[in-house]
């Protein structure tokens, strides 16, 4: 599967000099190396200071305010590792093309058959700025890197980890600063010339499909998939009310074991005095089927009953195949989900939209998947 925008990983000198930019040169002692050991003395410890050290991390100034584009701070380094992690599809080089806009950052993984998208809204920020002289911005950056530098120093787990993102850095990067007022480290990520991101228009055709449902529910029906198939069809069939004969109805209760005995004659009696026919509701389920496996096919149906949907809206029964590899991108966001919204439009492009736990104000990670067989063909967003 080719990935358009996935970005080669850089030559291994520039990672070299990458990690010496983000973590110093330590000895075991945490002092910085120097033959001249007199002057080490009075030097500061590079794990916990930087050349702008002095930056403040909650308020930005004047000179950051017209140095940067833009200039956000959050108070938990975790909760942005967490959302970012859902859409990291590579743990080593994952490359996302970041935009920049008066609401927030979002940052896209996508190939031509696939997309996620993580949105950090301007609402999850305590400070930001944008103050660009257009809409979006975009520039490739390596999110996996990114990931790590807000878990490596961004593990205060007592008090959590204020991170401030700042666009340009030195050189074009993204400029992180994590810690508090007294201890700061600034890591400064190297970024690429991007493309704009694809639009699937999902919006711009019906969508007769919406499901609401709680993501352990989710999780358990696709624990029964078979990942070793390639491919997994999906059918939201809608709830429908058929007429059934008397004589089809005993003999479904029949089936059931629900009617035996002189239970059985007292029943038949009760709806011979009545019409000959009843109405039968059949429930909309949301199905999984796999077949081109080895065991042969497999089939994993999640009906409409009890409490496992906060909502069932389907107009039309659908059904489409789509790659089990696109499916197994989005579990790491419905691992970390209270709830996921699935829908699915008169093209067959399905949305998977889910609700990040412990994030406030909501944060939502979401993924467009295209049907087997089919590539995105249009030009990227319109500003």
């Amino acid at each position: 599967m080719s990935q358009r925008l996935l970005m080669p990983s850089p030559q291994q000198d520039n990672n070299n000099n990458q990690q010496q930019q983000l973590m110093g040169s330590n000895n075991s002692d945490g002092n910085a190396v120097d033959n001249n050991n007199d002057n080490n003395q009075n030097l500061p410890r590079p794990s916990q200071t930087s050349q702008q050290s002095n930056r403040s991390i909650v308020n930005p100034s004047q000179q950051e305010r017209n140095k940067y584009i833009m200039v956000g701070n959050i108070n938990s380094a975790k909760s942005v590792a967490n959302v970012l992690h859902c859409i990291n599809i590579d743990k080593k080089q994952c490359w996302s093309i970041c935009e920049l806009s008066n609401d927030g950052i979002k940052f896209y993984v996508q190939d031509k058959t696939f997309q996620g998208i993580a949105f950090l809204k301007r609402e999850i920020f305590q400070n930001y700025r944008y103050n660009a002289e257009v809409d979006h911005i975009y520039f490739d950056v390596n999110i996996s890197v990114l990931i790590d530098c807000l878990i490596l120093y961004g593990s205060n787990v007592a008090q959590g980890t204020i991170v401030k993102l700042c666009f340009p850095g030195v050189d074009r990067t993204l400029s992180l600063l994590l810690g508090d007022e007294s201890v700061v480290t600034d890591c400064n990520i190297k970024t690429k010339e991007a493309e704009d991101p694809y639009d699937f228009k999902f919006r711009e055709f019906e969508i007769p499909s919406k499901l609401i449902l709680k993501s352990e529910v989710l999780i358990d029906a696709l624990s029964e998939i078979d990942w070793l198939a390639k491919s997994v069809e999906i059918e939201i069939v809608k709830e429908t009310t058929a007429q059934t004969s008397t004589e089809q109805q005993q003999q479904m209760l029949l089936e059931e074991g629900n009617v035996s005995g002189v239970g059985q004659n007292e029943h038949v009696n009760q709806q011979q005095q009545h019409p000959s026919t009843l109405s039968t509701q059949n429930r909309g389920r949301l199905v999984f089927r796999t077949m081109d496996n080895v065991i042969g096919s497999l089939e994993v149906e999640v009906p409409n009953i009890g409490d496992a949907f906060y909502s069932f809206e389907c107009n039309k029964t659908q059904n489409n195949t789509y790659m089990l590899s696109h499916i197994q991108h989005c579990m790491k966001a419905l691992s970390q989900s209270e709830r996921v919204c699935i829908r699915m439009n008169t093209e067959g492009t399905l949305s998977m939209q889910f609700v990040i736990k412990a994030t406030e104000p909501v944060t939502y990670v979401e993924f467009f998947l295209l049907p087997m067989d089919t590539e995105f063909e249009g030009d990227g967003f319109d500003d």
